[in-house]
């Protein structure tokens, strides 16, 4: 195996081991006995992880400031856009 495979293979184990470490951590912590926070530590990252993938609309800033909304925000909402004059 060559220098960058093996590197990249143990940056990759290391990136998939930490979230199971820290939550096995965190269970033991919060009381929870050895076993127990064993299966959650490989049960909760593999769960969140499906969760995420599957959302089907993930979270994006569609108007930054309040003036940028476009006209078709308030018709939509059955506000007017412009004074009528009247």
């Amino acid at each position: 195996m060559s220098t960058t495979a093996a590197t990249a293979l143990l940056l990759l184990g290391g990136v998939l081991l930490a979230p199971v470490t820290l939550t096995a951590v965190g269970a033991r912590r919060r009381g929870q006995p050895w076993h127990i926070a064993l299966v959650s530590a490989v049960l909760f990252p593999a769960a969140w992880t499906l969760w995420y993938v599957a959302d089907e609309r993930p979270f994006s800033r569609r108007h930054p400031f309040p003036g940028s909304r476009p006209a078709s925000y308030a018709t939509s909402r059955g506000q007017q856009t412009k004074p009528t004059g009247e």
